[in-house]
């Protein structure tokens, strides 16, 4: 007897949807997951699995139809409610979803991607300084959980709390101190605190790693024009493109330094 025969046809299924589904071949997985629940209607993964492949797939109103089927079969699993939260969010019904991830949490309180599923609908409905705390207890799970730390730093940021995101930003490169996105952040969190000497350092340092992206570029020379020593840093313009030197110029011209804007509106040399 095969392995699975031995696991039933329905739940052979679901394990072939989800190389499938891992595979990126959302079509195929779910057509898996959709005969694996023809065969047994009372199969809960099947369910579950069918609605996020549908949700990934753009198809929303199925995915909370499967996802919502998985949850009334086992409404136990917290898993489930994670997946609930994300379909209804995805369908922009955000009071759904808080519903579904605070239940999640209740479940599990260890379950450290639903508090920050939690912290993103409910900022996405408007309330910041929950969402923080959802984040924040994210990371009292898991202090690693990278996608809860760059949250909990992107929102302290947006409410202009920028010694916090700082010390955030510093929290994650000291765990991955390679990563440009947030280099890139934490310069502009100096920028905008008015560090700019700061600021420059680290779209410096982000560029050792990522010398061609337009927006280090376009934020260097910004913060150094701030900081009175655009001479320093003006050849980095012949990184940019002629729209993007224009875009870098208008920016320029909002804060009154018209010199530095002619300049990039000008002929740039090559490098």
């Amino acid at each position: 007897m095969s392995e699975q025969d031995d696991i039933g046809p329905a739940q052979a299924l679901v394990e072939q949807g989800l190389e499938h589904h891992q595979a990126g071949e959302l079509v195929l997985a779910g057509r898996c997951y959709a005969t694996a629940v023809e065969m047994d209607p009372g199969h809960a993964d099947a369910h579950n699995l069918l609605g996020l492949a549908r949700l990934q797939a753009g198809d929303t109103e199925g995915a909370v139809d499967s996802i919502d089927r998985a949850v009334e079969l086992r409404p136990e699993i917290a898993h489930y409610r994670v997946s609930q939260g994300k379909a209804h969010q995805g369908n922009a019904d955000l009071a759904g979803a808080v519903a579904a991830f605070e239940e999640a949490i209740r479940l599990d309180p260890q379950l450290v991607e639903a508090h920050n599923d939690l912290g993103n609908a409910l900022l996405a409905r408007g309330d910041a300084q929950r969402a923080i705390t959802c984040f924040e207890a994210a990371l009292e799970v898991d202090p690693g959980y990278h996608l809860a730390g760059a949250n909990l730093a992107n929102t302290l940021h947006g409410q202009g709390r920028y010694r916090e995101a700082e010390r955030c930003y510093h929290r994650l490169l000291e765990q991955e101190p390679g990563n440009v996105d947030w280099l890139g952040a934490l310069a502009l969190v100096l920028g905008e605190a008015e560090r700019y000497a700061e600021a420059i350092e680290q779209c410096a340092r982000a560029r050792l790693l990522a010398p061609e992206d337009p927006v280090l570029v376009q934020r260097l020379l910004y913060f150094a024009a701030l900081d009175g020593c655009w001479a320093e840093h003006r050849a980095s313009l012949t990184r940019l493109d002629a729209e993007q030197r224009v875009e870098l110029a208008e920016v320029l011209e909002g804060r009154g330094l018209l010199g530095e804007a002619q300049a990039c509106r000008g002929p740039v040399a090559g490098p």
